[in-house]
């Protein structure tokens, strides 16, 4: 079972920088909103009264002034906020007009800082809900992330209860993938992409179709002429279709072709008969096969046993490849 992350982590589709987030539940996010709101305001007020101090004390002359700069002084010594020393310095840069040499040149500068942080920390505050969004954008992680261990039963080997437990939840997980799938390639798998269409990055991996010559000997393929065998092509990248979280470096691609090419089989195929002198297994040959099990080399490429209806060629069928990378 899989759980959503919460906490600090990035997205590296989008960088370290703007990938950077932090995934809450409605609950937490709805209390840091409200949090940060207030953070704004109180900084705000802090940082104006540790700027007007810098600036008095740098500006603090032994020389004898006019009284233009004694109240710009006291101003920066008493004013409380940014937004009340605004209009105080724009209130006293008009009263000294023609009394002080260039009074409007010399409070100016006082007057674009007041209110260049008027403005930052208005936008900072209304703007703050907007580093908080609702997506469905998130990191899952699973403390049992792998694939079931079957048993390996040997020769006139007992499955003992635990062999048989695990066995029953390979079918039980099997069945279940099996009908999800299928019911959602049905849905998803077309025009419509609704809420149930949602669960991947992507709703559906595209995929090419096209008419190729035979892939074997003319003489195998019932259609040689290019138009009786159909391939599809299909690419999927860890990051951008499977929604696998790294660096895109660090991404792999998995590229897919399937070629089906119906076979001519007259010539090809041979009925054997069980014990009871029965035909029931029909064989092809279309080339020899390889038995992974102890590496004999068999004629029979694949083989029908007509009793138990079973197909020894599955599909696309889901596996687990255990490989490595290294990079140089």
């Amino acid at each position: 079972m899989s759980s959503v992350y919460l906490g600090a982590w990035v997205n590296w589709q989008a960088g370290f920088l703007y990938g950077a987030q932090v995934t809450t539940t409605s609950s937490q996010a709805l209390c840091l909103v409200s949090f940060l709101a207030i953070f704004i305001v109180v900084f705000g007020r802090h940082f104006w009264g540790i700027l007007r101090f810098i600036l008095h004390q740098l500006r603090v002359v032994r020389s004898p002034q006019d009284g233009l700069y004694h109240q710009e002084q006291v101003l920066l010594r008493n004013s409380t906020s940014p937004s009340a020393a605004f209009w105080e310095f724009l209130r006293i840069g008009w009263a000294w007009r023609g009394r002080a040499e260039y009074s409007l040149a010399r409070v100016t500068p006082l007057i674009l800082l007041a209110a260049a942080q008027v403005v930052v920390f208005t936008l900072a505050g209304v703007f703050s809900s907007g580093t908080f969004s609702v997506t469905n954008e998130v990191l899952v992680q699973s403390d049992a992330c792998g694939y079931i261990n079957y048993p390996t039963g040997g020769a006139g080997e007992i499955f003992n209860t635990t062999d048989w437990s695990l066995l029953n939840a390979a079918f039980v997980e099997d069945r279940t993938a099996a009908t999800k799938s299928l019911a959602y390639s049905r849905t998803c798998y077309g025009d419509y992409t609704g809420s149930d269409c949602n669960y991947f990055i992507v709703p559906s991996i595209a995929s090419n179709n096209a008419t190729v010559a035979c892939p074997f000997d003319d003489s195998m393929c019932l259609k040689n002429d290019g138009t009786g065998v159909m391939q599809m092509s299909s690419s999927v990248h860890s990051i951008e279709q499977l929604g696998i979280n790294s660096k895109y470096d660090y991404g792999v691609t998995y590229n897919r072709v399937t070629t089906c090419a119906p076979l001519v089989t007259e010539g090809y195929q041979q009925w054997f008969k069980n014990a009871q002198g029965v035909d029931q297994y029909l064989e092809f040959f279309y080339g020899s096969y390889i038995n992974t099990g102890n590496n004999e080399e068999l004629p029979v490429t694949f083989a029908y046993d007509s009793f138990s209806n079973n197909y020894t060629a599955t599909a696309y069928p889901v596996k687990y490849v255990e490989f490595s990378i290294s990079f140089t």
